[in-house]
Order: structure tokens, then sequence, then C-alpha cells
């Protein structure tokens, strides 16, 4: 083949360009990221022949998959309605399902910006550890992270990004205590998963630690509600969110104590 050539610094054995018709070119959805059909019909709206983009693909187990170009390949699709029509790709050999993932979040975020739940659907195909362990983790403390879509249910997490953040800055063991308050004082509600409670609380456990008595927290705050807490940490309107919403918990927290209470001041130091 005339356009073989060698792939220095990838696990590919060597690519080629080359056409291939569109009925042959599959998908895996275990890496890829959600199917935009308004980003499809964009492309079909202003489709130019001279401007389509060459797709990327992987040669793998006698299969044609996209591991980038999807949209485009899609709105050819829609557009032609011919599983003959040719489209240029740059063909892989030698990849594993795991490379291909790989090179999808390198081209992807290179290009364009992704989802943080497109980020780890692809992140924990290809084996990012720490991605592998905030998922774990945050299965194991019976909470939901779905990447491949949006959880709207009890212990969904849909502050994807901000969970994650925490499980790096907090580390695994705050972070597993973390859920665990949640999960205990109010049991999974959606509002208590949201990026300014997750916030609230880890910035709470990362400031006081062990000063705090997790079984008093449940007992002094499981039946405060989501817009007490919101009106608690109005008070706070100088404060970052984070340090308003702990703000909030700490006096709920403190409320008919007499010892063991939390010095909110610390919060409120730079």
């Amino acid at each position: 083949m005339e356009n073989m050539k060698q792939v220095k610094g990838s696990a590919a054995e060597w690519n080629e360009i080359r056409k291939l018709p569109v009925g042959v070119l599959e998908i895996d959805h275990g890496y890829q990221r959600h199917l935009d059909m308004g980003w499809v019909k964009a492309i079909v709206g202003g489709f130019k022949p001279e401007l389509v983009e060459v797709i990327q693909v992987s040669y793998r187990d006698g299969h044609y998959w996209v591991f980038d170009g999807q949209h485009t390949l899609t709105a050819i699709k829609e557009k032609f309605n011919d599983i003959n029509y040719p489209v240029v790709c740059k063909v892989y050999h030698g990849l594993s399902r795991e490379e291909e993932s790989r090179l999808f979040y390198e081209f992807n975020t290179a290009k364009k910006k992704m989802s943080s739940a497109a980020m780890l659907k692809s992140q924990a195909i290809f084996g990012d550890e720490e991605v592998k362990g905030f998922l774990q983790h945050t299965k194991d403390a019976g909470f939901i992270i779905d990447p491949s879509k949006r959880v709207n249910c009890r212990y969904g997490i849909q502050a994807v990004k901000k969970a994650q953040t925490l499980f790096t800055r907090l580390g695994p063991d705050m972070y597993d205590r973390m859920l665990s308050l949640i999960k205990r004082t109010w049991c999974g509600e959606q509002w208590s998963v949201t990026q300014n409670m997750l916030s609230g609380v880890g910035t709470l456990l990362q400031t006081f630690g062990e000063k705090i008595n997790d079984d008093k927290f449940i007992d002094q705050l499981k039946n405060v509600s989501e817009n007490q807490i919101i009106k608690g940490a109005g008070r706070y309107t100088e404060e970052s969110v984070p340090v308003a919403y702990a703000c909030s918990l700490v006096d709920f927290y403190n409320k008919g104590l007499r010892s063991g209470k939390l010095k909110r001041v610390l919060l409120l130091e730079d």
C-alpha cells in the first residue's frame, strides 16, 4: 500500500489514508461522547464536500471503528442515505480498544471542550487510575455516576466535575466520609449532591476534619431542608459559594449545642 506510514509515538503499527464507504464504518459507543443531533443537522445544513474532515479510524478485529468523526459520519449518512458513499479516512492498524479510547480523548480535548461525563467515559476505558478510583469509590459509597447519560434519580450525582475535583482534593478517605455523611443525613436526595452542597460539605470536612462528630452532624442536620441551607448560605454573601454553604452547615451543626461547637471563624480566615 502506497500510503502506508509508520506512526511514531503511537501504539499503532502503521496507518494509511484511504477512502472507505460509510456503510463499513462503525461507532464504539463505549468511549464516544453522546451523539448531538443538533450538531449533526448543522453539519448537514452547511455541508461542503471540500470541508469534510478526515475521519479517524481504527481497523481492529476485522472492523473499522471510528474513534474521531462520528458527527461527520452521521451527517454524511443523513445527507446522502447511501451506504456506499466514500469518505476519506485515516486508518490506524494495531490499536487496542483502550488505545483508541485514549486517542479519542486526546483528539477531542485538543480541538473541542468535552463535557466532564464524556471525559470520564473515555478515561475510564483507557485506564486512568485516578478516574477509575473516583468512579469505584463513588459506587462503593452507594452513589451513581453514569458517564453515558445524565443521572436523574436519588443517589445520582450530576455534578460530575465537582465530585471528581473533591475526590482529588480531599483524598479517597475523606471523599468517602463526605459521601457517607450526605447519604446518612439526607438519604441521597438529589439536592444534597448538587455542586453547591458537595462544595459546602467538602469545605466543611477539609476545614474541621476530625473535630466534626459524624453522628452529631447527622442528628443536627437530618431534618434541615435544602431551602433552609440555601437561606443560611445567603447570610454570607461576601464569601465564596463553598464557604457560604459550609458556614450555613456549621450554623445548623452548632444550633443548641453546649459543647463541641465548630468555630465558624475558621472558615472565614484567608
